[in-house]
């Protein structure tokens, strides 16, 4: 014959066993507030990315803006992407083509170990293989090459 505790093996407690179920925790308590102060405001899950300056484009980048060559070899890029990389341009353009990568980042506002990623999606200038913006890692760099560009694109020298 089986015993009664065996019956109850993996089940939890026997019925009959008399004894009482724990009570179920209470969950913690709300954190409380300090009177005539104010909660935090909670964080947003999404933040919208820092624009970068609203200037007047140089004028190459106005050139390029227009030229009929950049507008088909754009052709299905989001126009927001290419905002952002004109802007990018523009501070290149205006630093004179070269800029040390952490004021490149600051006049772009992002972050230095950001410069990679955006002289990378700066990449939809390239054309026929030819890099139109370099990062320099070794040297700290970012560096346009005008020539290349007013080249492909067909730009007024």
């Amino acid at each position: 014959a089986a015993k009664a505790w065996m019956a109850t093996r993996g089940r939890g407690r026997s019925s009959n066993s008399g004894t009482k179920q724990a009570p179920e925790p209470e969950p913690p308590p709300k954190q409380t507030t300090l009177p005539g102060i104010a909660p935090a405001p909670r964080p947003s899950a999404k933040k919208a990315a820092p624009k970068v300056e609203a200037q007047e484009l140089p004028p190459l980048v106005q050139a390029l803006q227009a030229s009929k060559v950049f507008k088909a070899h754009v052709d299905g890029q989001q126009s927001d992407d290419v905002e952002k990389v004109l802007a990018w341009l523009a501070v290149l353009v205006e630093a004179g083509g070269t800029l040390a990568d952490r004021e490149f980042a600051r006049r772009c506002h992002t972050r230095p170990h950001r410069v990679a990623g955006l002289v990378a999606r700066m990449g939809m200038l390239n054309c026929d293989g030819y890099a139109m913006v370099e990062h320099d890692r070794a040297g700290g760099q970012v560096k346009l090459n005008e020539a290349r560009l007013r080249g492909q694109y067909g730009l007024d020298a």
